[in-house]
């Protein structure tokens, strides 16, 4: 159902931004001055999304004997019900005329309570974020807001020293799944070899030094990376770069984070890949309107890397 003209439906993810969870509510340019068009606010796709992901993960920690689990798993199907209830009362409001006083009322309580859901979906995810934290899981809007946020930052840019993927991934692993392993400055290459030797903390997706170098394994390893992605778990991509330096100067490898999302078809690649999060020559995503082709994994590994790069997937903590 489309909106009446003098309305318009504004369906926003109430983007979290890292730790202070700061929830910005995007009005547009209706509600500028002079305007007597009324904005509808409505729950996203993404808010929907974001919850099935978070009821997923709070189930596989209830069945590793998790004792908060199932308080905050059963907060989930009210608010979705609420959540529903925002969206379905949003599209009536396509067979109303012009805005009227009376209509302007209607519409502000609908906002209020729409309001009030997002605030109950924050906390949510606010209080979901610490308990999968502490299982070196995390809820995947946090990460990929958290992602975004750093990476806009400006402190992982290049600049004359070389880049800083591995800083990225390092920050990342530590400060949103509680991971140590790779503190010390260890390089992208170095942190390729912790991944391969810590099988304690790492799950193997693919590995060229361990698995067949085969499209058909690499396909069904990235495909198992956007999947683990998407369920709270820290999955790091890594090419290992072992070739031999020049006299006096270091070979650098590459790692970036994988993003929750769905896989996005790769022409270079002939393949679909996840989508990532990287600092590296290029630094990406850095924004809410970055499109998921533009971040996918061959965006940042060429396509010589296919069948040399790994992929390791961080292990839940039990309790």
């Amino acid at each position: 159902m489309l909106p009446a003209p003098g309305l318009v439906l504004r369906s926003s993810f109430f983007s979290l931004a890292a730790a202070t969870l700061l929830v910005p509510v995007t009005r547009g340019a209706a509600e500028s001055s002079g305007s007597d068009r009324l904005v509808v606010l409505s729950p996203s796709e993404a808010m929907f999304q974001e919850i099935a992901r978070l009821e997923t993960i709070l189930g596989e920690l209830e069945g590793m004997g998790s004792a908060e689990a199932p308080a905050l798993a059963a907060r989930i199907q009210p608010l979705r019900a609420r959540m529903e209830r925002a969206r379905e009362s949003a599209g009536q409001f396509g067979t109303t005329a012009e805005p009227t006083p009376a209509l302007r009322q209607i519409v502000q309580d609908h906002n209020t309570f729409t309001e009030r859901v997002r605030a109950d979906w924050v906390a949510l995810c606010r209080d979901a974020a610490a308990l999968l934290k502490s299982h070196r899981l995390q809820a995947p809007s946090i990460l990929d807001q958290t992602a975004r946020k750093l990476l806009r930052s400006g402190k992982f840019d290049p600049d004359q020293r070389g880049t800083r993927c591995n800083l990225f991934v390092q920050v990342v692993a530590q400060g949103l799944f509680a991971y140590e392993g790779f503190a010390g400055g260890q390089d992208a290459n170095e942190m390729a070899r912790t991944m391969r030797r810590d099988s304690g903390h790492w799950e193997r997706l693919f590995d060229p030094q361990v698995d067949p170098a085969e499209e058909g394994v690499v396909l069904k390893a990235l495909h198992r990376a956007q999947e683990l992605g998407n369920r709270g778990r820290l999955v790091v991509v890594a090419w290992e770069n072992t070739a031999e330096p020049p006299p006096g100067e270091e070979s650098h490898g590459h790692v970036a984070v994988v993003l929750p999302g769905r896989p996005q078809k790769s022409t270079a690649w002939n393949m679909e890949v996840p989508l990532i999060a990287q600092a590296g020559d290029r630094v990406f995503p850095q924004n809410d309107e970055a499109k998921p082709e533009d971040h996918k994994l061959s965006e940042g590994f060429n396509k010589s890397m296919k069948l040399q790069i790994a992929v390791y997937a961080l292990k839940p903590a039990r309790k």
